[in-house]
């Protein structure tokens, strides 16, 4: 997998991602990876007023569906700040130079 061999993926100790959707890229192989990197693996969660917070989650099998459908990680679950040791994984539609 080419993200393993990326400086910004060896050198992260958290990995921010989505939860995807049916459309989506699916995400398996990238948190198995992560997993067995001893990465910690971060995902968004909705707030009010469309406002978002990062936790950690263990399992993917922890996150529940929220806004819009959109797995994330529980109401209780702990924010953490984002820093220099999180690389973040965006979705995105198309892209161009």
């Amino acid at each position: 997998m080419r993200l393993s061999r990326a400086p910004e993926y060896r050198s992260c100790r958290r990995l921010l991602l989505y939860a995807e959707l049916p459309h989506e890229l699916p995400l398996a192989s990238v948190v198995a990876l992560a997993q067995a990197d001893a990465k910690r693996l971060l995902f968004p969660r909705m707030l009010p007023g469309s406002r978002l917070t990062w936790s950690s989650v263990d399992r993917i099998e922890d996150l529940r569906p929220g806004r819009y459908g959109v797995r994330e990680p529980a109401a209780d679950a702990a924010v953490e700040a984002l820093g220099p040791d999180v690389l973040v994984l965006v979705p995105g539609v198309a892209f161009d130079e």
